[in-house]
């Protein structure tokens, strides 16, 4: 019985997280459209904007999560779109490094604040330990599914530096609170 009942609770867990991703999607898909973006493309341009310098495609692949060639495709549009320049690597002429032009960091700044507002409407419903638990345990499940999709040979954003910028968040949303 206990074999069963962990199946289900298996399956339940992965069916709730699919529908909120889903949910979720659609409702940022939604805002985003207005301002001529995808959540993908969004996400590329947050992830630009966490660099201190100009990032290579392999490095926000590497962080997204995406294959290179997925996070090349996208690049391309993005280039297309005005959102994003690719330069040649100064040093290492081989490489290309990303850079985000003036009309994606304006169409960033309005995505982060319009989704800001979104985010506060769709976790309201949580309360700040029970965020701090759902990311605790997504970023354990996150690393447990890297390591049985890629194996250890795999390099990918560790749980440490994601979580300790995560908590800064956290505690820089709790003082705010208080």
């Amino acid at each position: 019985m206990t074999n069963n009942h962990s199946a289900n609770i298996n399956n339940i867990l992965r069916v709730c997280i699919m529908q909120v991703e889903c949910l979720q999607t659609k409702a940022f898909n939604r805002e985003l459209t207005k301002l001529g973006i995808t959540k993908e493309k969004f996400g590329v341009l947050h992830q630009i904007s966490l660099y201190e310098d100009n990032p290579t495609p392999f490095a926000l692949a590497r962080r997204m999560i995406y294959e290179p060639g997925t996070i090349s495709g996208i690049l391309t549009r993005m280039e297309a779109d005005g959102l994003v320049i690719k330069h040649k690597d100064l040093k290492s002429k081989h490489m290309v490094r990303i850079e985000m032009t003036e009309k994606g960091r304006t169409i960033f700044e309005e995505a982060f604040k319009i989704l800001k507002k979104l985010d506060d409407k769709l976790m309201a419903s949580l309360n700040l330990e029970q965020k701090e638990q759902l990311v605790a345990s997504l970023l354990t499940l996150r690393d447990n599914s890297m390591h049985f999709v890629y194996g250890e040979s795999k390099e990918f954003p560790s749980t440490s530096t994601f979580y300790r910028r995560a908590k800064k968040i956290v505690d820089y949303q709790k003082l705010r609170e208080h």
